[in-house]
């Protein structure tokens, strides 16, 4: 097992700071299409209702070996000053609060992050 300051995916409650497990896997059903296969990401437990998770990855690689840079875009969203495109701000904020939130729970610079929150039980129904 890796440890943990090496692992490639973080998964953190952005107030508590804690990890949450996972396991994660490239989707099957574009194995035939690498450039298009998503990483699939799932909590190893329920994730709390109503709270807010980031996900880091970080030192991600090619199937070959080679490192992944960050899209354009997200260089833009982990930049400390605004985007000058009025159609990333509200992005840039939760960029910048998910890798705050990261920074805080001892994750070093991540190469993508997602911010996002659990869905309440009360709003599945």
């Amino acid at each position: 097992m890796l440890a943990r300051r090496r692992r490639p995916i973080v998964l953190i409650d952005t107030r508590t700071g804690a990890r949450q497990p996972y396991w994660a896997e490239l989707d099957a059903t574009a194995a035939d299409r690498p450039d298009r296969q998503a990483l699939i990401i799932r909590p190893a437990r329920n994730l709390a209702e109503n709270t807010r998770y980031a996900v880091g990855l970080r030192r991600l690689r090619t199937a070959t070996g080679a490192p992944v840079a960050p899209s354009a875009t997200f260089t833009l969203l982990r930049a400390p000053t605004p985007p000058a495109d009025p159609a990333l701000h509200r992005r840039w904020e939760y960029t910048q609060r998910a890798l705050g939130s990261l920074a805080a729970a001892g994750v070093d610079t991540a190469s993508w992050t997602w911010p996002g929150t659990s869905p309440s039980l009360a709003d599945a129904g």
